[in-house]
């Protein structure tokens, strides 16, 4: 008996050593992109096409709802982090023969990966990651007096670099890039990201920086070549 209770003892003290080996990183963000967006739905009788744009002063009028965080696990050269993405966004404009064209989007995207430190001293680093990222993505596209509706989910596999480096005590330079879909999903797709982030305390820093997405779907009576960029701004927790 007492050699089962220290056997325990010892698996316990393990597993609280073990899991405080690892690092967590949780982040809150806002992105407000321009954004353009060229959409096609096939329909009963033909198509109906848009093609639109809004500029990224304009983006909060257009966005209707959006919900952004990203999440890491970190333990030696292993990282394991997810980006949840969720926008309802809405924008119209004049057509080119002066009707009224529109594209609403609702977007989820979960990007989930595992990353690996290739290289790293005195705090710079480099990391390369693979792994997938899911996507649904509800639209309604108008034209005048046509408008078309679909749905579609898919998922695109992903590989991408990560680098990061220490410009002073507080202030992190970061940037990231990837590639995906190959046809799995969506045709391509292509995502850079690049920013400072400055340490308030070892906890809390802040992130400013500039996101671009590009997205090149076609399956399925729906075509959509889309792409967001603009800056970004996050709020950074280490524990």
């Amino acid at each position: 008996m007492k050699r089962s209770i220290a056997s325990l003892c010892a698996f316990l003290a393990a597993t609280t050593a073990a899991a405080e080996d690892w690092d967590f990183i949780v982040s809150a963000y806002g992105w407000f992109p321009a954004m353009e967006v060229d959409a096609t739905i096939d329909r009963p009788g033909g198509s109906v096409s848009a093609d639109v744009s809004t500029s990224a002063t304009e983006i909060l009028e257009a966005l209707n709802f959006g919900v952004f965080g990203t999440a890491e696990a970190r333990r030696g050269r292993l990282g394991l982090f997810g980006d949840v993405f969720f926008t309802d966004l809405g924008v119209s404009e004049t057509g080119p023969l002066g009707g009224r064209q529109s594209v609403a989007n609702d977007l989820f995207m979960f990007t989930g990966a595992a990353a690996w430190r290739l290289w790293e001293d005195g705090g710079a680093f480099v990391d390369g990651f693979g792994g997938g990222r899911l996507v649904s993505l509800d639209t309604t596209v108008t034209a005048g007096a046509l408008s078309a509706s679909k749905s579609t989910t898919y998922f695109d596999p992903i590989v991408g670099v990560r680098v990061g480096y220490p410009a002073t005590e507080r202030v992190t330079l970061n940037a990231s890039a990837n590639i995906g879909g190959f046809g799995v999903g969506s045709e391509f797709t292509w995502e850079a990201y690049a920013g400072a982030n400055y340490a308030f305390t070892e906890r809390v820093s802040a992130e400013l920086g500039y996101r671009y997405l590009s997205i090149d779907y076609e399956n399925d009576g729906k075509e959509i070549d889309m792409q967001m960029f603009g800056p970004f701004t996050a709020l950074v927790v280490k524990f």
